[in-house]
């Protein structure tokens, strides 16, 4: 699914400025489509709780692909700006039904071993995204278009792949959400009071980390773009390099994922969230300070590698009781 994000991200730079679009549109369009993200995981997150997880995922891939399918054919920016934010709600189906999802699988893997082979997969199909979709972008001209056709293609691929995982009966019929709380509640253990804390600290961490990395997303392919009008370079190149920069901020976040997941002693430790973020801190300093994408590299790696610590993180604390709760 991640496959269409990456040249989604790139597409919608590229085609926003063909449409005329100011960096202030292009910021806005990005913060109400994260908002919407924001208000609707709460509303589908409670749905998926009592609704099958799959097919609220197999739902929100196919509409995503009819969305992407739809943007390239909007003529005016208002079209795009009122259009592409809807984008956020099918995410927000999405992403808490999956991750729900991992959560209550039992495949006789540990907790922490399922969620890295579940980050390292959606990371892949990012990485392929950026660099797949930039070039798609350099053949196919700079308003990029067939970039959006290419998500399309992407989110049917996943919706796919979906269809075939095997979902239990036990899962199928899933449980309420107010009778999940109501166990937990009542496992108010020394250990889950200390998830809980942990929890609230990485969901901070983690979203001044995704909120730093949405500007970063959608200024950088701007900025390389504007870059090359000035110099006369080839356009089509701009969404090319563009998605190599920021293959750099998903490769070390991959990395980062391979790692957590090979170890446990990251876990109720408040020090490794607290020393990525202030990493992290430098490495959005280095990029400001520098006006030479290619100077970008160094800050987009630390960056990668601090949004994949506060991610890993949240998910884990946040998908524990259900761990708890469905391997008993």
């Amino acid at each position: 699914m991640d496959m269409s994000t990456g040249s989604v991200i790139l597409g919608l730079t590229f085609f926003s400025s063909s449409l005329g679009a100011s960096p202030l549109v292009l910021g806005v369009t990005a913060s109400v489509y994260r908002l919407l993200y924001v208000i609707f995981c709460q509303v589908f997150g409670r749905l998926s709780d009592r609704v099958s997880r799959k097919r609220l995922t197999q739902v929100a891939c196919l509409s995503f692909a009819v969305l992407h399918f739809i943007v390239p054919f909007c003529g005016k920016l208002s079209q795009l700006v009122v259009l592409f934010p809807l984008t956020g709600i099918v995410l927000a189906a999405l992403w808490p039904a999956m991750e729900a999802w991992i959560g209550e699988r039992k495949d006789g893997r540990s907790l922490v071993k399922r969620i890295s082979i579940f980050n390292l997969f959606w990371t892949g199909g990012l990485m392929i995204g950026y660099v797949g979709g930039g070039y798609i972008g350099y053949i196919g001209g700079i308003q990029a278009r067939a970039l959006f056709f290419f998500a399309s293609i992407a989110s049917l691929c996943a919706a796919a792949i979906i269809t075939v995982q095997p979902y239990s009966r036990d899962e199928e019929r899933g449980r309420g959400g107010e009778e999940l709380e109501s166990e937990n509640c009542q496992q108010n253990s020394p250990e889950q009071r200390l998830t809980t804390k942990y929890l609230h600290l990485s969901w901070a961490a983690n979203s001044i980390s995704y909120l730093t990395l949405s500007i970063i997303r959608y200024m950088l392919p701007k900025f390389i773009r504007d870059q090359a009008d000035d110099l006369g370079i080839e356009p089509g190149i701009a969404p090319f390099r563009s998605g190599l920069m920021m293959l750099c901020q998903v490769g070390a976040q991959f990395i980062m994922f391979f790692v957590l997941g090979r170890t446990e002693k990251w876990r109720y430790r408040f020090s490794p969230l607290v020393v990525f973020q202030i990493l992290a801190s430098f490495g959005y300093l280095f990029i400001w300070w520098s006006n030479s994408p290619r100077l970008w590299v160094p800050g987009l790696v630390i960056i990668g590698l601090n949004v994949g610590m506060t991610y890993f993180s949240s998910i884990y604390y946040r998908t524990y009781k259900y761990w708890i709760i469905y391997t008993k």
